[in-house]
């Protein structure tokens, strides 16, 4: 597939040779947390949830590639902490690229983002302080290998994203001969034309696992404006006899440079036949930005302060929960 891709980028007339353009970006995620939950003795850490780098090339006028490394500790077993847990280096993103095809379509192969968390992440851009919806419950992968197409019309009143994956995420290696089939189709009835956007998403996500197949389907519902942002969404998800149904909103309300109020909860249901069966998440606080200028769109930290909580059943009752002084910065 890299060959054919490769073949179709150099092999298109009138595709004259440019000196190789490269761009280097990156984002540092940390925070201070105190866990409040009963039993936890006022456990705190400071801690480093992203150090990443990213660096990206134009190799011709219609091929480029991408690479981004970050750094995890290893994973706590269940006999205990790892033996070395220094910070290690990953690959979190690879992959080459055909662009600027007709209806600015791209093609990209390798590890790529998947169509619906990276777009809800877009639109929100809380990464540093949660993870999307999707993520968070465990339904969907931020990443993972395979090929995709994606683009949009010139006004951006429609954006796709299709992809074909292994399903496993961009995290574990291919357990099996299944493969994971996404989309998502967006619509903004004002496109690029307006100060105000407000986007509609459909997704759906097929995964062919020789066990038991998983289908999942979802919508989204976005509002960007100089006031703040929204983004509301519905994911379902069906496999073995099991139906499951989830559903976030996140409310960003404030401008630049004052400051912003945020608000975030979730509900999932992991089982319909089972109405005790309920996962509940919440998120409030401020957030503030620093360093944003028009001469300079680069270079901004945002901070966080927040209150996270998560409990099961109705009521919030005996919550795991805690306080998280959050920072964010990107270059």
């Amino acid at each position: 597939m890299f060959p054919l891709l490769v073949h179709l980028a150099l092999s298109a007339p009138a595709w004259a040779a440019d000196p190789l353009s490269v761009e280097i970006g990156g984002e540092v995620f940390a925070h201070y947390g105190v866990d409040l939950t009963t039993g936890s003795d006022a456990y705190n850490e400071f801690a480093l949830d992203r150090s990443r780098l990213t660096v990206g090339a134009t190799l011709a006028p219609h091929l480029a590639t991408l690479i981004s490394v970050d750094a995890d500790r290893l994973a706590v077993s269940s006999t205990g902490i790892a033996p070395d847990t220094k910070l290690r280096l990953y690959v979190r993103d690879a992959w080459l690229g055909v662009n600027n095809l007709p209806a600015s379509t791209e093609i990209r192969v390798g590890m790529i983002d998947t169509p619906f968390t990276s777009y809800s992440e877009d639109i929100v851009g809380d990464r540093f302080i949660t993870p999307s919806f999707g993520e968070q419950i465990g339904w969907l992968h931020p990443a993972d290998l395979g090929i995709g197409v994606l683009g949009h019309t010139s006004d951006r009143l429609l954006d796709w994203n299709a992809v074909v994956v292994n399903g496993e995420g961009y995290d574990h290696v291919e357990l099996d001969a299944g493969k994971t089939g996404q989309a998502r189709v967006t619509i903004d009835p004002w496109g690029a034309h307006h100060n105000v956007k407000i986007p509609l998403s459909f997704f759906g996500s097929y995964a062919t696992d020789p066990g038991a197949p998983i289908a999942i389907f979802g919508a989204g519902l976005g509002y960007q404006s100089k006031l703040g942002t929204a983004w509301y969404e519905f994911l379902g998800r069906t496999t073995n006899g099991t139906t499951q149904l989830g559903y976030c909103g996140t409310d960003l309300f404030g401008t630049h440079p004052i400051g912003y109020l945020m608000l975030r909860w979730g509900h999932t249901y992991l089982d319909l036949a089972d109405k005790d069966a309920i996962e509940n998440r919440l998120t409030a606080g401020v957030l503030k930005e620093f360093g944003r200028s028009l001469e300079r769109p680069a270079g901004v930290v945002t901070a966080s302060l927040t209150w996270e909580a998560m409990w099961t059943g109705g009521p919030l009752v005996n919550p795991t929960h805690g306080v998280y002084l959050r920072s964010q910065a990107t270059f």
